[in-house]
């Protein structure tokens, strides 16, 4: 086989040395001397029977002179040998070495590939060198290859049919019809130069790691990156740890009402009507405040009725009008009282001669008894008055069994309360002085 290659080589060569100038011109010299030969041929027959020798010689030197200027103006004309190197007329030593391992690897293929028998054992459609000569007889050799080619033919067709047309490809992004075929190349460039430029554009303006860090997407706490997956595995579950402990240790739904945190209607409807239930409850409030100050009176009838003073603008304002009218109140009851503790009796009276004896007679004993209740009397009324004022939930069952002990203890401004009502008969103002009473700690 490398015989063979050595061979083709050689011819190669010997072609591509007569293509050249240098070819031509040996070419040339190689005819010349055959005409020089059948030129010399008559000089022999002259020797013998020609009669002048000088008339050969003469014509031998014109040839000779001829073929020279030949092979000069071939010489003149021919190429340099790096001129023909670079034509790849004489291949260089690199070349021939390419050359070589070419033919090595091509003869190694194919001495490693099956021979025809294999072949036409594997698959008797691969290799038929003589058709169906094997199979057939003679007359339906030519029969069977016409087969063989209209069955081939048919796959093409089907082939044919069956394959995308010009838009599908465009779709699939395997064409590109909108561009000249001479110009993808140039398109594909420019696509890959700016997804390049855009690449090279987000890894200029991607943070940098101490943004990360203080967006907490990555974390600097001395760990290797390695480890930090199981870091934040560990750290979920730490937190899961915690919630499930607050979750063991929250107050209950009945510690939530006790406290005022919950609302008493909130366990008595569904989580899904809650929400509902307190805009309603809201809406019904607002209702009742907005009628409430549609009938509430004005500013002069309060004044009428000595609710208002006239003068209040100038003094407190309007939010404080309620705490101040209570302390006056209750400054009022606390100096009645005192006053009341400190009078003198009749007798002392009369001992000193203010009122005479009998002066205070029977005529205002009918009063006074109406008016005077007794020690077990006023425990009655006043028992009474923080019966209601604990029915209307102004105090707490605490504040009322403290009232109660400060009514049986003879509280100084519980017995102030009972003495101003037997004076001006106000029930409101005894109730609103034993509420202090009872709010006081």
């Amino acid at each position: 086989m490398a015989k063979k290659k050595q061979h083709g080589n050689a011819k190669s060569g010997s072609a591509s040395v007569e293509q050249s100038p240098v070819g031509t011109a040996k070419k040339n010299l190689q005819v010349t001397p055959s005409d020089a030969k059948d030129t010399a041929s008559p000089v022999v027959k002259t020797k013998k029977n020609s009669p002048s020798k000088q008339q050969n010689g003469d014509e031998q030197h014109l040839d000779m002179k001829e073929t020279s200027e030949k092979i000069d103006h071939a010489l003149q004309r021919r190429k340099s040998i790096e001129e023909v190197h670079d034509a790849g007329i004489i291949k260089t030593q690199e070349d021939m070495e390419k050359m070589a391992q070419v033919s090595e690897q091509v003869e190694e293929k194919l001495e490693a590939r099956p021979n025809q028998e294999e072949m036409h054992e594997h698959n008797e459609h691969i290799l038929n060198p003589t058709g169906a000569s094997h199979r057939l007889s003679g007359a339906l050799a030519s029969t069977a290859k016409e087969l063989e080619k209209s069955i081939t033919s048919d796959k093409i067709d089907r082939h044919l049919v069956s394959r995308p047309d010009v838009e599908d490809l465009e779709k699939k992004h395997m064409i590109n019809t909108n561009v000249a075929p001479q110009l993808q190349s140039v398109q594909k460039k420019l696509q890959r130069k700016m997804s390049a430029d855009e690449l090279a554009h987000r890894l200029d303006s991607r943070p940098d790691v101490q943004e990360l860090r203080d967006q907490g997407i990555v974390h600097d706490d001395g760990v290797a990156p390695s480890l930090q997956a199981t870091q934040e595995k560990l750290q979920r579950q730490l937190n899961a740890d915690r919630v499930s402990h607050q979750l063991t240790k929250r107050p209950s739904i009945t510690e939530l009402t006790s406290q005022g945190v919950l609302d008493q209607t909130d366990t008595h409807v569904a989580p899904s009507l809650t929400a509902t239930a307190k805009k309603l409850e809201r809406n019904l409030v607002q209702n009742q405040v907005s009628h409430l100050l549609e009938t509430r009176p004005e500013k002069d009838e309060l004044v009428t009725h000595h609710i208002l003073d006239a003068d209040h603008e100038g003094g407190v304002a309007p939010i404080l009008q309620g705490p101040k009218h209570q302390l006056e109140r209750q400054l009022k009851a606390d100096q009645v009282a005192r006053h009341l503790r400190k009078r003198p009796s009749i007798g002392e009276l009369e001992e000193k001669g203010i009122i005479e004896e009998g002066e205070i007679g029977d005529e205002n004993t009918p009063v006074n008894k109406k008016f005077t209740l007794s020690r077990r009397a006023r425990y009655a009324l006043a028992l009474k008055a923080a019966s209601r004022i604990a029915a209307d939930n102004l105090i707490t069952q605490d504040e009322k069994a403290r009232l109660k002990d400060r009514i049986l203890s003879d509280d100084e401004k519980v017995v102030a309360a009972i003495e101003c009502y037997e004076l001006d008969q106000d029930i409101e103002e005894m109730l609103d002085t034993l509420y202090r009473v009872a709010k006081m700690t």
